[in-house]
């Protein structure tokens, strides 16, 4: 389970339930995203931070200002 826990530094915090294991955590987030955000999930993708509690997702057709919109609804 996931969801927006608050923004932190200029970027979104996630709360999430699943363990950070074997990448768990990441798919948990990916999937989230994807569901949320209304888009196949081949259109979201972990760019940078595999293992870091920071990371960087890349949605694909999608405008920044819907994808805020659709997150914050």
């Amino acid at each position: 389970m996931c969801g927006i826990a608050g923004e932190f530094n200029r970027a979104l915090k996630i709360k999430i339930s699943a363990r950070p294991v074997d990448g768990a955590a990441n798919d948990a987030v990916r999937r989230w995203f994807a569901e949320k955000l209304r888009t196949p999930l081949r259109d979201v993708r972990l760019l940078r931070g595999q293992t870091s509690r920071r990371k960087v997702f890349e949605i694909s057709g999608l405008e920044a200002a819907e994808i805020v919109y659709k997150l914050l609804v």
